[in-house]
C-alpha cells in the first residue's frame, strides 16, 4: 500500500471515530474500500506517468520546437534545455498531485513564480500548454488511470490560460 492510501484511510477513519473508540460501520468500511481504491488507481497512474516520463518530456519539448522556434541562435540548446526541463517539473508535479490526491504539487510550482520565469526568459505559457496538451493525448493511459491523470494536466492547463 503507498503513503497515500495510507494517509489517505487514516484520514479517513479518524474523520469517522466520534471519540468513543467505536467501531466503523459497514457503510463507512465500503467508503473506506472505495478511497482505498481510489488511491490505487491515482498511483498506477503516477506510476506509468512516471515509467513514461523521459519519452513525453522530449516528444512534448520537440513538439514546442517545431511549433514555437526558430533554430537560428547559438543559446538554441539551452533554450530546449531549459524548455525540457520545465516540461518535466510539470509532468513530475503532475505525478504527485496523482499520488497526493490534491493539486498542491501543481499548485507549488505555478504560483511560485512561474509566469514570472517566463516573462524573465521570453518564453510562453502556450508553449507548455501545447506541451501539456500533447501529454494528454498521448500518455497512453486508459479507463479510470486516464480520467484521474487527465483531470491534473486539464488542472494545470486552465492555471497557464
Amino acid at each position: 500500500m503507498g503513503i497515500s492510501m495510507l494517509t489517505s484511510a487514516k484520514n479517513f477513519i479518524t474523520s469517522k471515530l466520534d471519540g468513543r473508540g467505536s467501531y466503523l460501520s459497514s457503510a463507512q468500511l465500503a467508503q473506506l474500500d472505495q478511497t482505498i481504491k481510489h488511491s490505487q488507481i491515482r498511483l498506477e497512474a503516477a506510476t506509468q506517468l512516471t515509467l513514461k516520463l523521459d519519452q513525453l518530456v522530449n516528444e512534448a519539448t520537440q513538439e514546442i520546437e517545431k511549433k514555437f522556434l526558430i533554430a537560428t541562435s547559438s543559446d538554441t540548446e539551452t533554450q530546449f534545455d531549459n524548455i525540457r526541463e520545465l516540461v518535466e517539473l510539470f509532468l513530475r508535479s503532475i505525478s504527485y498531485a496523482l499520488i497526493s490526491g490534491s493539486t498542491d504539487p501543481l499548485n507549488d510550482i505555478i504560483l511560485n513564480g512561474f509566469r514570472e520565469m517566463l516573462t524573465a526568459t521570453d518564453q510562453s505559457p502556450a508553449w507548455y500548454i501545447y506541451a501539456l496538451e500533447y501529454i494528454k493525448r498521448n500518455h497512453g493511459l486508459q479507463g479510470e488511470k486516464k480520467e484521474e491523470a487527465n483531470i491534473y494536466i486539464d488542472y494545470a492547463i486552465s492555471a497557464l490560460e
